[in-house]
């Protein structure tokens, strides 16, 4: 083998080795090709040797390896273009391939010995570094077309074909791998960072926050995922019980909000708590049935609203009219005329009677006796003032609420066995006023706010016969999935947990940051994951090669 020094276009100058029967011509054209070719990894190796040595930080590792990785795949390029020339070149040249390929796997193994130290030294950053290249190259794509992209990068690095395909194989298995892997972490981070709540179920939070009722990881982020492990650690011995109590706990709060809106302070409502909610609700009625003479006026308001009772009940089909509103309003518009007065226990009958009929109503009808209800209270009010009877009209408006809203909990299963079901509770207001639910009019009452939860949180059941079945006949795997269970239960219903998610549902400028991340989560942790399992996958092959 003889040496030539050869000048490059640059004005540097480049020893060149090649074999004594090679032609001017052939070294000429060899270092030419040469000139143009990536450049290798000495700088970065001896940068990672004198680092490791040092003492690196995290960010200088990670830049470090990344460059490593960029170096490796730039290097097995070249090989693979040598490795052409040696095969299928004349020979002069063939042999100058061959020998510089050589040098190169010389030179990689001093770079991967003095990368070694900086490997070792941080382990963590230079795995995630190298994992750069694929990142980059896989990040937008699917979890085959990542496995094939991976497989093809590790392939083109330099090696023997039997070390090229083994490194093939392994990154293209270990990326789809990872990718699984990333792909299940990022259904659980995606929905946290970038689920854009709607309106309804962050007034939902802001419900259950005011009643000091705490939602699930679940119920704050919509992850499936999230509720299928709530649903199993609920389902499974050792994670029931965490959920039994959580749950007991919510149901009581969503129990003290139904009893506050009946003027009651209960954590459920027994029937002594109905008993008492309505002897207190009906003292300021019973006052006024109590009242001496005709002190309850009818106005010319009550009057008109009669006069639209008559107008829309005239031009209704026969099927549709009803006979007892269409009487009432008759009877309203006689007394609005004449400037009419009634005793207590008159507009108290007819009020009672107005408020059921009301409550048993549908559509059109259902809004005629609610408008007619509230103009003739306005009209009592208004009487009882100008009579010097203030302290009961303020007792009445108190009262009215409370009276609405124990007919609705008094009403078929909706507090079934002492507890308050929020998604019946958000059926029966629906349909008592259908057009004031949706657009929020029953804002400032308690069980809106119930019924808000029952919209949008739906409730695990904990415990199941199933499972019991199985812990009694199963010891030893239920010995297993109990402490798995209770640390799934305590997580998701963590406040540490939930405080993330509650912090974006509630702050307008965290969703939109969080929108986007949310975007990048799967893509970006499915890329990661892949890369991180086939780099560490990979280490052996590559240490085995060398």
């Amino acid at each position: 083998m003889a040496k030539y020094e050869i000048t490059a276009p640059d004005g540097t100058r480049h020893e060149v080795t090649a074999p004594d029967e090679a032609s001017e011509k052939d070294i000429l054209a060899f270092a030419q090709s040469q000139f143009n070719a990536p450049k290798t990894g000495p700088d970065v190796s001896r940068k990672a040797s004198e680092m490791a040595a040092e003492g690196v930080s995290f960010p200088e590792a990670l830049a470090v390896s990344a460059g490593q990785g960029f170096d490796k795949l730039a290097m097995g390029l070249k090989d693979a273009t040598l490795a052409g020339v040696e095969r299928f070149g004349p020979k002069g040249l063939a042999d100058l391939a061959k020998a510089e390929r050589d040098q190169q796997k010389q030179q990689e193994q001093g770079n991967d010995q003095a990368y070694a130290g900086l490997k070792a030294g941080r382990p963590i950053a230079t795995a995630a570094g190298e994992a750069i290249p694929s990142i980059m190259a896989t990040g937008g794509a699917g979890l085959l077309p990542s496995a094939a992209i991976t497989g093809g990068m590790e392939a083109l690095k330099h090696g023997t074909s039997e070390e090229r395909t083994s490194r093939g194989i392994v990154g293209a298995g270990s990326s789809l791998v990872g990718g699984v892997i990333g792909q299940k972490v990022a259904s659980l981070l995606s929905p946290v960072a970038g689920k854009m709540l709607g309106d309804g179920q962050k007034q939902a939070l802001k419900a259950a926050e005011s009643m000091g009722y705490k939602p699930r990881l679940s119920e704050i982020t919509g992850s499936p995922f999230a509720a299928r492990v709530e649903d199993l650690a609920a389902r499974t011995v050792g994670g029931s019980g965490v959920m039994q109590d959580f749950a007991k706990a919510n149901q009581d709060a969503i129990n003290r909000a139904a009893a506050k809106g009946i003027g009651e302070t209960a954590d459920e409502l027994t029937p002594k708590v109905f008993s008492d909610a309505s002897k207190r609700i009906s003292a300021p009625f019973e006052a006024i049935k109590a009242l001496e003479g005709k002190q309850i006026g009818v106005n010319s308001k009550v009057g008109e609203i009669a006069d639209e009772i008559l107008r829309v009940q005239g031009k209704q089909l026969g099927a549709e009219r009803d006979a007892g509103l269409t009487a009432i309003a008759k009877q309203a518009k006689a007394l609005a005329q004449n400037n009419g007065k009634m005793d207590g226990e008159a507009y108290q009958l007819a009020r009672s009677g107005l408020s059921s009929q009301s409550y048993e109503a549908n559509g059109t009808t259902k809004a005629l006796y609610g408008k007619l209800l509230s103009a003739l209270d306005d009209s009592a009010e208004e009487s009882l003032k100008a009579s010097g009877n203030g302290a009961l009209v303020k007792a009445l408006r108190e009262a009215r609420p409370q009276y609405g809203n124990l007919q609705i909990l008094e009403k078929g299963a909706i507090a079934e066995g002492g507890n308050v079901s929020p998604a019946r509770l958000a059926a029966a207001l629906r349909s008592q006023n259908p057009k004031a639910f949706r657009e929020g009019r029953m804002e400032g009452n308690p069980l809106y706010d119930v019924a808000k939860i029952g919209e949008s949180m739906k409730p695990l059941k904990a415990g199941s016969p199933t499972y019991e079945r199985e812990a009694t006949s199963d010891v030893l795997s239920t010995l297993i999935k109990a402490p798995i269970a209770y640390a799934a239960a305590k997580a998701s219903t963590s406040p540490v947990m939930t405080a993330y998610p509650k912090m974006i549902a509630n702050n307008r400028a965290a969703e939109l940051l969080a929108q986007g991340a949310g975007k990048t989560a799967t893509p970006a942790s499915k890329a990661l994951a892949a890369a991180l399992a086939q780099r560490m996958l990979l280490n052996p092959v590559v240490a085995e090669n060398y």
